[in-house]
């Protein structure tokens, strides 16, 4: 049994890499040198875009993979992380067939947040190590990943670069469908910011008025 565990082919996905970049050297030191992404079946970088949802979706429309990764410029993904992602999406896809959003770090659904990544603007690893997928309710949008046959897309409507990770997890939600986090580890090159800048404020007030039902 031991030989034919050894013996056995890792899983694998069909997985496009997306990017919303402004700033060509922070994305050719971070995202694009990380060592995976040779493995992605193609790299969508979208440039010159007013926002998050305007930028993904056109990077949905000129990607093929059937699993969509978005991730910031300023992401390094390490050597297994596509791995990692496979060996997380391969039993989701059995034991939930209404998954339909992933990440690396965000909130579960008794409010507590989970994830594994390390953050270079507060010089620290956040969360620890864990071994299952957990549901949640809200995403980071340092890595997002979406299964394309769940026909989400992004709100272009939501302004700028904030918020959207919260906001498609209950765009997920409100079809009936389910997000997790994953332990799937990389590393977030940030310079971090003391104060929240007013684009977050922006995006903010419009995730109010957009599902004043559902949130707290």
């Amino acid at each position: 049994r031991n030989r034919e565990s050894r013996n056995r082919t890792p899983p694998t996905v069909n997985w496009s890499l997306i990017t919303a970049s402004n700033d060509a050297a922070v994305l050719k030191t971070c995202l694009a040198s990380s060592p995976c992404v040779g493995h992605a079946h193609d790299f969508q970088v979208m440039r010159g875009f007013a926002s998050a949802g305007a930028a993904y979706n056109a990077g949905i429309r000129q990607s093929a993979g059937e699993i969509l990764v978005f991730a910031h410029q300023d992401v390094y993904l390490p050597a297994d992380w596509d791995s990692r992602l496979a060996a997380a999406v391969s039993p989701l896809s059995q034991s939930d067939p209404n998954w339909a959003v992933l990440g690396v770090f965000g909130i579960t659904r008794d409010s507590k947040p989970q994830g594994h990544i390390y953050c270079t603007g507060l010089q620290k690893v956040l969360g620890k190590p864990f071994a299952e997928p957990v549901a949640c309710t809200s995403l980071d949008e340092v890595v997002l990943v979406l299964r394309r046959s769940a026909k989400l897309t992004f709100d272009e409507q939501l302004p700028e670069f904030h918020f959207y990770g919260t906001d498609i997890c209950l765009e997920a939600q409100q079809r009936g469908l389910n997000s997790y986090i994953i332990p799937a580890f990389c590393i977030h090159n940030t310079q971090g910011m003391r104060f929240l800048p007013r684009a977050f404020w922006h995006a903010y007030f419009y995730m109010r008025r957009k599902w004043w039902r559902e949130l707290p």
